[in-house]
């Protein structure tokens, strides 16, 4: 469901932006380390094809640097990565990733107090979405574009 959300959002981003979306450009697979090493091989095969590659979690946009150093793409030289969640590992890949930061503690306390007020008040919980803020945390792995 998470990661719907995360590529629904990629292709809204697309369409607001005016880029059409393209199937051969999107890569789908486990959450993990290992199919970012997959993926960012297989970008590394049409990377004159995009610029940039975002990916729905960081710990697989590690496996995509590495993926793509494996076949000696240059990030951010040659391709630009960013990632989402701002996990520790975040800052300690080389290059250091750019990354989505989400606020998880405020998000955890926001669930607790629907939870709450649904087991005190015996009424169902709001169907109303709540939006929490992001934060880009940039670091080294997007290439700086010249203004």
């Amino acid at each position: 469901m998470l990661k719907k959300k995360r590529f629904l959002g990629y292709k809204r981003a697309l369409d607001e932006a005016g880029i059409a979306y393209k199937s051969s450009l999107a890569f789908h697979g486990h959450v993990d380390y290992d199919y970012g090493v997959e993926a960012g091989e297989m970008i590394a095969k049409i990377k004159s094809e995009t610029t940039a590659t975002f990916v729905t979690a960081d710990v697989v946009a590690a496996g995509v640097i590495t993926g793509l150093h494996n076949k000696n793409v240059s990030v951010p030289k040659e391709i630009s990565i960013i990632g989402f969640d701002n996990i520790p590992m975040a800052k300690m890949i080389v290059p250091s990733l750019t990354t989505i930061n989400q606020n998880i503690y405020e998000k955890g306390i926001r669930s607790m107090e629907q939870l709450i007020s649904v087991i005190e008040t015996n009424e169902k919980g709001s169907k109303d979405r709540i939006l929490m803020p992001l934060e880009v945390i940039e670091r080294k792995s997007v290439k700086k574009l010249n203004s």
